[in-house]
C-alpha cells in the first residue's frame, strides 16, 4: 500500500521532526505487518516491504533554515529598533526639562503622539523594506504572497511596537531605565516566546499562555504565511485581527499616558 505524508516545511525544525517520526512509524508498521502476514501464511520467501512511504514537503521543500529565519528577522528588527528609539522620546523631554514647554503649547496630546511616533514609524517601515529586499534577492527567500498585505501587516505591527516604546517613555524618568525596560519587555519575549526560534507548542503551558500577549507571535505567523505559503488574510483572520487589536490598544494607552503627563 502506498502512503503519502504531506509535511509543512515552513518551520524546518518541526518539519524535520515530522519527517523522522513519519519514517519511523511507517517502518515499524510495515515490519509488523510483514511478520504477521508471513507468519500466518507460513511463507518466508520473497519477503517484500508491504507498505512504502512517499514524502512530499510543502512550502519549503529543501527545509532551508534561511527561509524560516529571514521572515522572523523582519519581526525582530521591527520590535527592537522602534521600541528602543521611541522609549526615550518623552523621557528625554523630561530630563531636559522641556516637557513643560510642550504642556503650555496649544498642541493636543494626540498631536504629540503623532509627532513623536511618525519619524520612527517611517524609519521602521524603511528597515522592513530593506530587509525584505535583501532577503528576497540576496538570500533567495521566496515572497509568494501579496506585498501589499505584507506592507499592511508591517504597518500595524510597527504601530504597536512604536506605541510600546512611547508608553514606556511616559512611565519612567531616565533614558537609561527606558532603554533597559524596552529591551527586556520586547527583545526577550520576541525571541523566546514568539516562535521565532523555538516552536510554541513544545513550550510549557504557562509559557504558551504568556505568548498570547506577545504581538510578535502573530506577526511572525503572518510573515511566514505570506512569504512561504502565499496565503491571504482569509487564512489568518484571527492573527491579523489580534495584531490590529494590539496596535490600537497600545496606541490608546499611550495617548492616555501622554495626556496624563501633560497634566
Amino acid at each position: 500500500s502506498p502512503v503519502q505524508i504531506l509535511i509543512d516545511g515552513s518551520d524546518p525544525t518541526i518539519g524535520r521532526v515530522a519527517y523522522g517520526y513519519s519514517q519511523g512509524i511507517v517502518e515499524v508498521f510495515s515490519l509488523n505487518a510483514t511478520v504477521e502476514y508471513f507468519t500466518k501464511t507460513g511463507r518466508a520467501k520473497n519477503l517484500n516491504e508491504p507498505v512504502k512511504i512517499t514524502r512530499r514537503i510543502y512550502f519549503n521543500p529543501e527545509l532551508k533554515s534561511v527561509n524560516f529565519i529571514v521572515p522572523g528577522l523582519i519581526a525582530i528588527f521591527l520590535v527592537i529598533i522602534p521600541t528602543v528609539l521611541t522609549s526615550i522620546a518623552i523621557v528625554r523631554e523630561k530630563e531636559l526639562k522641556t516637557i513643560d514647554q510642550l504642556t503650555v503649547t496649544p498642541l493636543h496630546p494626540f498631536d504629540i503622539v503623532i509627532g513623536k511616533t511618525t519619524p520612527y514609524l517611517l524609519l521602521a517601515l524603511v528597515n522592513a523594506f530593506l530587509v525584505t529586499v535583501v532577503g528576497t534577492f540576496w538570500f533567495n527567500v521566496p515572497l509568494k504572497g501579496s506585498p501589499l498585505l505584507l506592507a499592511l501587516a508591517c504597518g500595524f505591527y510597527v504601530l504597536s511596537t512604536v506605541s510600546i516604546g512611547l508608553l514606556i517613555s511616559t512611565m519612567v524618568e531616565s533614558q537609561q531605565v527606558a532603554m533597559m525596560i524596552a529591551m527586556l519587555s520586547t527583545y526577550l519575549p520576541s525571541i523566546l516566546l514568539s516562535g521565532f526560534i523555538f516552536p510554541i507548542k513544545s513550550m510549557p503551558k504557562i509559557l504558551q499562555i504568556i505568548s498570547y500577549a506577545v504581538p510578535t507571535k502573530y506577526f511572525i505567523f503572518i510573515l511566514r504565511g505570506i512569504f512561504l505559503k502565499g496565503i491571504g488574510i482569509t487564512y489568518f483572520p484571527i492573527d491579523f485581527g489580534l495584531l490590529v487589536f494590539f496596535a490600537f490598544l497600545i496606541g490608546f494607552l499611550t495617548f492616555l499616558r501622554v495626556r496624563s503627563t501633560e497634566r
